[in-house]
């Protein structure tokens, strides 16, 4: 019986580390160029809290993953990916 809440539990969990946003509507955000996300204009981030990030200025295809979350390992080239570090922080941004 505990069996389920727990298996629902650590799924919560796990899925809760990933913030994915695509969203296909159009809008006046860089919508990622044909080929990459263009990952050199977010490299201010570096060095931001996970709450100073403007998720308004991103990209429409774009994710926000913690240090040591699952992600998926398709690789999208008009995807940003923005990594954070164990202190929360941004570390890294990225195209995929």
């Amino acid at each position: 019986m505990l069996k389920p809440i727990i298996a629902a539990l650590a799924f919560a969990s796990v899925t809760a580390c990933v913030a994915i946003n695509v969203n296909e509507a159009p809008d006046s955000r860089p919508a990622g160029g044909g080929q990459t996300c263009n990952a050199a204009d977010y490299q201010y981030l570096i060095g931001k809290t996970d709450a100073e990030i403007d998720r308004t200025r991103l990209p429409k295809a774009h994710r926000i993953v913690c240090h040591n979350c699952p992600v998926t390992m398709d690789f999208n080239e008009n995807r940003l990916t923005v990594g954070l570090d164990a202190a929360g922080k941004v570390a890294r941004a990225s195209c995929g």
